[in-house]
């Protein structure tokens, strides 16, 4: 019977068991420590360092958009970075209102394509502004009409010039837009399970706010994951900011030879066809300008300054006395 344990050994071990703790006993340890739960099937795919980077990019992106939009809508449009993070393209999915204001796009060199996504409300009330509307919130949630997707277009094309401008400190990209939808479930770019860039954006246009987002699956991106850190993207910004002003400097030599055609106008009269034909040598023709007026001189073909005629030596000169209020035109003729 010598290899029975007696009750004295048994309570001496359930003793030493008890001073070593609740890990002897497989039971979960006791810590301070804040414990972050990890998903191995959906494993993060970017460092924090890149994380960071695809902040600052995003925030860059924010910037740009609220700069283009504002003249292009003539209101103020403020843009903001709500996060940036990294899901799989099924939970995506279900952040999307339905219907919605969908944009599938594509990244060259980049392969894959990506998503532009405007709440509907936000993409309506853009709509209105450039209709000539205040930019209110519509009240019902429609489908969008061939106007409705023809203006939302303009817009969706700005802001992936934007984006391509965001990204340039680390790659040039050139995004072309495929296809404008209302419903996401039917838009796939990915697998559910796969896992995507998110980036949630909040627009405030007037009285009018909405949000926004941008969704680009994390496998386009993996050619260029080693050039998404701070370091990169400082040193890039840096480059990039000196080669901007050696730009600069070149255009600005280029512009200041440029030569440019200048008319000055003396004045300008109304004549019958059957008058021309009659005009003999000694005839007058009453100006639209008093002989004192000063003159206008023209710079491609639009008014510049205003002056007086004379001459300087033998040649004829010209004395500018003000300048011609400018007035500014949409190159979109709008």
């Amino acid at each position: 019977m010598a290899d029975i344990v007696s009750q004295e050994e048994i309570e001496a071990l359930i003793t030493a068991f008890g001073n070593q703790g609740p890990t002897q006993l497989g039971e979960a340890p006791t810590s301070s420590k804040r414990v972050k739960p990890y998903d191995f099937t959906r494993p993060d795919r970017f460092s924090k360092d890149q994380i960071r980077t695809l902040q600052l990019i995003h925030t860059g992106f924010a910037r740009l958009l609220a700069g283009s939009l504002s003249p292009y809508l003539r209101t103020p449009v403020q843009v903001d970075v709500n996060s940036v993070d990294q899901i799989s393209y099924g939970d995506y999915q279900r952040t999307i209102s339905d219907p919605t204001v969908v944009s599938i796009f594509t990244l060259e060199p980049l392969t894959g394509s990506a998503v532009f996504e405007i709440h509907p409300e936000l993409g309506f009330a853009m709509v209105d502004r450039l209709l000539g509307g205040q930019g209110l919130k519509t009240v019902k949630s429609r489908e969008m009409s061939e106007i409705d997707q023809a203006l939302l277009r303009r817009i969706v094309e700005r802001a992936l010039e934007n984006y391509a401008e965001a990204w340039a400190a680390l790659i040039h990209l050139t995004p072309s837009l495929k296809l404008m939808a209302s419903n996401m479930m039917f838009n796939q770019i990915a697998l559910r399970s796969d896992m995507v860039l998110m980036a949630s954006l909040e627009a405030r246009l007037g009285a009018t706010s909405g949000t926004m987002s941008v969704c680009v699956p994390v496998s386009s991106l993996e050619p260029i994951l080693i050039k998404l850190s701070a370091q990169q993207w400082f040193s890039a910004g840096r480059q990039g900011k000196a080669e901007n002003a050696g730009l600069r400097r070149q255009l600005e030599a280029k512009i200041n030879t440029a030569e440019l055609e200048c008319v000055v106008e003396v004045g300008s009269a109304t004549a019958t066809l059957s008058e021309l034909l009659d005009l003999q040598p000694g005839d007058l023709l009453r100006l639209d300008r008093s002989a004192n007026a000063d003159l206008e001189l023209k710079v491609g073909g639009e008014p510049r300054f205003y002056g007086r005629a004379g001459t300087v030596g033998s040649n004829l000169g010209f004395a500018v006395t003000a300048t011609a209020p400018q007035t500014w035109v949409n190159p979109e003729g709008e």
